[in-house]
């Protein structure tokens, strides 16, 4: 796990190379979204442009800790 990283996408979070990881943020952090907007007939579904605000992706490290912590969890996910 030396070589990877975890992408985090809203509250997902999936272990894979530097690389693949910042590719995609640049992906989905550089792409338009769906949103809703108010208008006189109620809420509708429009094209907006990028946001930093909301539902962005980011690539976080695996710490000493981390790393230790999963593999007490699949020990103890194993030993049930």
């Amino acid at each position: 796990m030396d070589d990877e990283v975890l992408l985090c996408i809203g509250t997902s979070r999936v272990v894979m190379s530097p690389e693949e990881a910042f590719k995609i943020c640049a992906a989905v952090n550089g792409s338009s979204r769906i949103g809703a907007r108010w208008t006189n007939g109620g809420n509708v579904e429009t094209l907006q442009p990028p946001s930093m605000d909301s539902f962005i992706a980011f690539v976080v490290p695996f710490t000493g800790h981390m790393l230790m912590t999963l593999d007490a969890n699949e020990k103890s996910v194993k030993g049930k």
